[in-house]
């Protein structure tokens, strides 16, 4: 499900406000600005945490504060048509100050962000979409659309229709990764967001430091940048645990120690395993996924209740898959007898 309405409006607002900057990406950011003031298509691509949506947020704040010509509508979720029916709402909502759906037997009329909230969450999509659209068909804005990371087939549909009157950004990884919407990147500008220089890196590293408030020397600062390789996600993932006190030893980052924690979240196994709340517990996501399994090797299905999932594993590994019961092999074994099984079908 998309965002709430008024977070959407709220993040919006405070791109407006706040005017976010991009340190090393000032060429992409002209490149785009340039493309959108020629009404060009774009779609801009590169790897996971390079900054993409940063640079598009950045976009999106300095094209509103300029105030240039025509409006520039964002939306973060574009997987979905409803998350982005939904965010075009929120935008079409701040630009115009109300929106109006006009049915065949009735009319809707939106006045607040919280009258739009109790329409998403009480129309259908098609009624969402209606209202997109019929108040899109009245502005010549260019829409920016994030996340376009494995689409709802759907998704490539109402793109190539915009796409005859609209011009768009679009955001991914790669050509491979938006789907059916690969079809349609022939007639888009392509900008490749590459890995920061050092440099940048550097700066952008004094900069968080500063706002996050962290007293980092200049060697940590160096080592957190080398660490990063030119991706700014990571860099700002790596600062945040170097600002906490349980990674610091004798005024020095212990940076083998943040490295070796994020590598345990990554997998998952942070969040899995170390709440102290629910500590050395599986999720109950896990518990049903072992529920559904068939039952094999005559080992029982979980109980309902809270499961310690890593006793049960171990518990598993000590039985030995190597003798069944005659009720295991189907009859053809005698009573009390046991024989070699290597796969069992139930």
């Amino acid at each position: 499900m998309p965002a709430s309405p008024l977070r959407i409006g709220e993040h919006l607002q405070q791109l407006r406000a706040a005017r976010p900057q991009v340190i090393g990406r000032e060429r992409e950011l002209a490149a785009l600005q340039g493309h959108l003031r020629a009404r060009h298509s774009v779609f801009v691509t590169g790897p996971s945490g390079v900054g993409k949506s940063a640079l598009l947020q950045a976009s999106y704040g300095e094209w509103n504060a300029d105030r240039e010509g025509f409006p520039l509508f964002y939306c973060a979720e574009s997987g979905t048509r409803r998350g982005i029916a939904t965010h075009m709402l929120v935008n079409l909502f701040l630009h115009r100050g109300r929106l109006e759906s006009r049915y065949i037997e009735r009319r809707k009329t939106v006045a607040s962000l919280s009258g739009l909230r109790r329409f998403v969450a009480d129309e259908r999509l098609a009624d969402l979409k209606r209202m997109m659209h019929q108040n899109l068909s009245g502005d010549r804005a260019s829409l920016l659309l994030d996340h376009l990371d494995d689409p709802d087939p759907k998704v490539a549909s109402l793109i190539e229709v915009w796409l005859e009157t609209t011009p768009l950004v679009l955001v991914a990884r790669n050509a491979d990764a938006v789907g059916r919407v690969r079809w349609l990147l022939s007639a888009f500008e392509c900008l490749e967001l590459l890995p920061l220089a050092e440099a940048a890196l550097l700066r952008m590293a004094r900069d968080m430091a500063g706002k996050l408030g962290a007293h980092l020397r200049e060697a940590d600062l160096h080592q957190a940048v080398t660490l990063a390789a030119g991706n700014p996600a990571q860099l700002q993932r790596l600062l945040h645990a170097a600002a906490r006190p349980e990674y610091e030893k004798h005024g020095a980052v212990q940076w083998k120690l943040v490295q070796l924690d994020q590598r345990i979240r990554a997998i998952g196994l942070g969040e899995r395993w170390n709440r102290p709340e629910k500590r050395m517990k599986g999720t109950r996501a896990d518990e049903r996924a072992l529920r559904r399994r068939p039952e094999r090797d005559g080992i029982p299905l979980l109980p309902d209740d809270d499961v310690d999932l890593p006793a049960f594993v171990e518990n598993l590994d000590r039985r030995s898959p190597a003798t069944a019961t005659d009720a295991q092999v189907d009859g053809r074994v005698a009573d009390g007898q046991t024989a070699d099984v290597h796969t069992f079908q139930p």
